[in-house]
């Protein structure tokens, strides 16, 4: 034991000796055959083994000891009283701390555990040792032990009753009062006292002494009203007062013989006690119960008004007991600070369920309060505003069957949007592909189409050059040529479906243009179409071919007078140039946008209001050959995506079935884009005459009608089949050959790997680039002489040769 343990100890033992001492000497006043009438070293004694963190037993033996041995007590029963009562202390405390007794001492269950194991086991031990060693040592007959170990047990149980609670009640919280204050406990004390006082003390058989009830209701109300601090000094007020009486034979309980008037005494104080302190702890349990009652209501309410979601709690009869802001919040409701005075469920339902027949079929209300009470419901609710809510409903468990339903609402829409929005883009990239995937078949149909069609010009121009032709024959070939060069404009407009065009690129004022316009348009539409142009007086300039976006505007024009006459055949179409700023969502709305950034564009705007189209027909419109008035007539807006494409824009689509339509179509504003300067070909000499020309093509019947044309002129012509071929006879005679005419497009090695390769080996002959694509096809760092497009007529290419040979080389 350290110092603090010892003097704890022996200071026990000197207050333990005098009180019992004390109470002893007391004791010889009121019978014979009792010791002590209050033992309240045991109250002493458990309060301070409670209060400390170690062992005092041995001072409560020490301070029995000397207690009994001042008595004069044999010394057998001076050790067996010292033995008893360390003994009590330390089984009392044995019990306790195994049972979980809480030295706080708050609770129902800690008052219990004290008055069992305390004044109940601990202290009947320590009467059945001493009342033993008492019978032993010859100072009372045994035939005294059956009525004298009920009141030994007695003593020291009232003595814990008196001391123990109090000192911890006091340890726990001070002298702070938790419910009454100051004046009003003072005035409850005061009130046990006197109301103690006149029925303890009056005289045996009075008139006073019949109404020792009187502290009762004061007491309770202590309990209930006050605190424990108060409930326990008021117990302590009114056992003292009746003890007194007791010891001087005054009061209610001062009846037979002096034991019997203390016995009925006793068992006053410790029912007066029991019931205060259980009185008490069953307030304080109520009063934190209440407490956490709150709190936990609190806690939820910081919960429900944390979460994002829309909350409401409905009874089994439909009716709001609780909502949460993010609710009032989402159906648009104002919280007026008293809850729950909300309308009925059914107040919103007729807002909140669902419009939609087949919906509502589909997902039964799911704030309906008639639905299966079991059943978990989810509905997506559209509100004003075009909102979308997630709905979800849930039983609420409870005591009975049927407890009400919890609702959470939560605020979908930008989760809906998103989706939308991704099923938009995903059916637009789908619809690029497939523009895509037409325009690469348009391009390699046209490019075939056009080197077949080069083969029959070729031989049609030879069979007209015969000299012995005769007219009829003439005719014919004529007539063979002009079929040819229209299938070639139907591969032209192919090329410019698949965007393969060559677009001369320049400064165009659209304001100036669709001016300039007006008159063809107003010939183009229908008498019964009013054409109306908004166009601003200052300069809308773009980087476009003139030629193309006339071309554009004069086939959405066409179609606009075609939409408007197949409804009731007289209406409006409006043509508007302007700028517009171009966001990132207009952006992703538009066809062929693929590249362009957020910024300002020129912009011509197309609309009428016509029959206007469902999203089929939008999804068809710039197919090639699709028409909603029957088979298809031409390219029309294909050949527009293709014009789009090749200038760098983009085109948006606003229709509705019956309302109209509306073409926006945005151009790079001059100085968006710049031009990238083309490399320059080999230069050679001039040559005048004929020369040696080298004619490189994948195509026999090209190449041959091309040699034939070449050799009318003069010109010696070496011909390859492919590009190395051409390579190996470069490289034996490539001095001699002053042109080469290379098709672009062939087997193994192309055109411009050829190129590239000539370039690489050293070759230096001039390049007259062939395809049946356009010149849009050739890349702008090619360092070609000269173009021509497939198929040509002779005198075109007889202007093309001598153009190169005339000049050594000419720039791209």
């Amino acid at each position: 034991m350290n110092l603090r343990a010892i003097t704890t100890n022996l200071l026990l033992a000197a207050v333990y000796g005098a009180a019992g001492a004390a109470t002893l000497a007391v004791g010889q006043t009121v019978g014979p055959n009792l010791s002590s009438m209050l033992w309240i070293g045991s109250g002493i004694a458990l309060a301070v083994a409670l209060l400390v963190p170690f062992a005092v037993w041995p001072g409560v033996a020490l301070g029995a000891m000397v207690a009994t041995l001042s008595e004069g007590s044999p010394i057998l029963h001076v050790i067996a009283t010292g033995i008893a009562n360390g003994g009590e202390v330390a089984l009392a405390m044995f019990l306790l701390s195994n049972a979980g007794f809480n030295r706080r001492f708050g609770t129902v269950r800690d008052v219990l555990l004290f008055l069992g194991l305390a004044c109940g086991l601990a202290a009947a031990m320590t009467a059945l040792i001493s009342v033993t060693s008492l019978i032993l040592t010859g100072g009372m007959p045994a035939s005294a032990f059956g009525r004298i170990w009920p009141m030994w047990w007695l003593t020291h149980g009232l003595g814990m009753l008196l001391v123990v609670p109090l000192a911890l009640i006091v340890r726990a919280r001070g002298f702070e009062l938790d419910h009454a204050s100051r004046g009003e406990a003072f005035v409850l004390l005061s009130a046990i006292g006197v109301a103690s006082w006149i029925s303890f003390l009056a005289p045996p058989n009075s008139l006073r002494a019949e109404v020792f009830f009187l502290p009762f209701p004061l007491l309770l109300m202590a309990a209930v009203r006050g605190d424990a601090l108060v409930a326990t000094l008021g117990g302590l007020i009114a056992t003292v007062l009746a003890l007194v009486g007791a010891l001087f034979a005054r009061g209610p309980f001062s009846l037979g013989t002096s034991n019997e008037a203390l016995f009925l005494t006793w068992s006053f104080a410790s029912v007066t006690i029991i019931a205060a302190v259980i009185a008490t702890a069953v307030v304080r349990e109520r009063a934190l119960a209440q407490r956490e009652l709150e709190s936990g209501e609190r806690r939820l309410r910081a919960v429900l008004e944390a979460t994002s979601e829309g909350i409401l709690v409905a009874d089994d009869l439909g009716r709001v007991t609780d909502v949460n802001s993010a609710f009032l919040r989402l159906v648009g409701e104002d919280d007026d600070g008293v809850a729950p005075r909300y309308s009925e469920v059914t107040a919103f339902l007729d807002r909140l369920r669902p419009t939609d027949t087949d919906r509502a079929r589909q997902h039964p209300a799911v704030l309906d309060p008639d639905i299966d009470h079991d059943r978990t419901a989810t509905a997506e609710l559209r509100l004003s505003g075009g909102r979308v809510v997630e709905a979800e409903s849930v039983p609420l468990p409870g005591p009975a069957e049927h407890a009400g339903r919890v609702w959470s609402l939560r605020d979908v829409t930008q989760r809906v949007e998103s989706e939308e929005e991704r099923r938009r883009l995903h059916e637009q990239i789908l619809h690029s592909q497939k523009l895509e995937g037409l325009g690469v078949l348009a391009g390699g149909v046209a490019h075939d189409f056009n080197n077949v069609l080069a083969g029959i010009m070729g031989y049609a121009e030879l069979l007209l050059a015969q000299p012995d032709l005769t007219d009829e024959g003439k005719a014919d070939a004529e007539g063979i040529i002009k079929a040819a060069q229209h299938a070639a404009g139907l591969c032209g407009q192919l090329l410019t479906y698949a965007g393969k065009t060559t677009a001369v690129l320049g400064p165009v004022d659209l304001a100036a243009c669709a001016h300039d316009m007006r008159h063809f348009m107003a010939m183009s539409v229908s008498k019964n179409v009013e054409l109306t142009l908004e166009v601003p007086d200052d300069e809308v300039v773009a980087v476009a071919d003139e030629v193309q976006i006339r071309q554009v505007i004069f086939n959405l024009v066409t179609n606009a007078s075609e939409a408007i006459l197949e409804g009731p055949g007289s209406g409006r179409v409006l043509v508007r140039v302007g700028t517009r700023h171009c966001d990132r969502r207009w952006l992703d709305r538009a066809y062929a946008a693929d590249g362009l950034r957020v910024g300002d564009y020129a912009m011509i705007e197309v609309e009428d209001d016509g029959v206007g189209m469902n999203a089929d027909e939008v999804a068809q419109i710039f197919d090639p050959f699709y028409s909603s008035k029957g088979p298809g007539r031409g390219l029309g807006l294909s050949a527009v995506m293709g014009v789009l494409r090749s200038h760098q824009g983009a085109l948006v689509v606003n229709t509705e079935a019956g309302l109209g339509t509306r073409f926006q179509i945005i151009l790079p504003k001059s100085g968006q884009a710049d031009a990238t300067p083309g490399a320059r070909a080999p230069r050679r000499a001039p040559i005048d005459g004929p020369a040696t020309i080298l004619v490189v093509d994948d195509e026999p019947v090209v190449r041959e009608t091309v040699a034939r044309m070449l050799r009318k002129d003069g010109h010696e012509v070496l011909q390859a089949g492919d590009g190395d071929a051409a390579l190996e006879l470069l490289a034996e005679r490539h001095d001699e050959v002053a042109l080469m005419v290379l098709d672009l497009t062939m087997p193994h090695r192309d055109g411009l790997s050829t190129l590239a390769e000539m370039r690489t080996r050293g070759y230096s002959v001039p390049v007259l680039l062939a395809s049946g694509y356009s010149g849009e096809a050739v890349p702008a760092d090619a360092a070609v002489a000269g173009f021509i497009q497939k198929p040509f007529r002779s005198a075109e290419l007889r202007e093309r040769v001598a153009t190169v040979l005339s000049s050594g080389a000419a720039p791209v």
